[in-house]
This record gives C-alpha cells, sequence and structure tokens, in this order.
C-alpha cells in the first residue's frame, strides 16, 4: 500500500459526500429551512437568522472537524516531530480550504 495515497485518503469524504449532499439540499433542507428571504406577513417582517443558505457552512465544517479527526489517528504513522507538524499544518490548511470551497460552491450555484 502505497504510505503517501494513504496519509490523505481521509479527503475523499468532500467528493464522496458532495453530490448526496446537493441532492438532500435542494429536496429537504431549503424547503425546511427556508431560503433566507424575508416574509412579509400582516405588515411585519419575519427574520429568520438560521436558514438553508447557512446550513452548507455548518455541514461541511463538521466534515471537516472528522476528516481532521481522521488525520490525527494517522498522525502515529508518521516518526519525526517536524514532519508531524508539517503534515498538520497541511491537513488544517487544506480542510479549511475545503470546506470554504464546498460551501460557498453550493451558494454559487
Amino acid at each position: 500500500m502505497n504510505k503517501k495515497s494513504n496519509k490523505f485518503r481521509q479527503f475523499l469524504l468532500f467528493p464522496l459526500l458532495y453530490l448526496p449532499y446537493l441532492i438532500v439540499y435542494d429536496k429537504v433542507i431549503v424547503e425546511y429551512l427556508g431560503d433566507g428571504f424575508t416574509k412579509i406577513s400582516s405588515g411585519s417582517t419575519i427574520f429568520k437568522n438560521f436558514n438553508g443558505y447557512d446550513f452548507p457552512l455548518l455541514f461541511w465544517s463538521v466534515i471537516g472537524v472528522i476528516v481532521i479527526i481522521m488525520s490525527l489517528c494517522k498522525l502515529k504513522y508518521i516518526k519525526k516531530f517536524l514532519s508531524k507538524v508539517s503534515y498538520m499544518l497541511q491537513i488544517v490548511c487544506l480542510t479549511g480550504f475545503l470546506v470554504m470551497f464546498f460551501s460557498y460552491s453550493i451558494r454559487i450555484k
């Protein structure tokens, strides 16, 4: 087994969950939580603090935390201290980028 591909295998969660999440997002989440636009009923405006467009950032952040925890479990296989620090820095930066990319790609569509 290739050690380099094994160290970053947990990042496959992002693309594997993207299409199923899009389907659930369009059919269920936006319908249930609303689309974020204010609704005027009987002269008063109703503001929602949390809506369907806020949910992707929460969901992908949870996935990012899961990826970081999986990476911490793989950290025991790295011997050198500087390699461990470098690996975790790469993991955190890449996870942060992917969380922002996947959460805002749903807002753009």
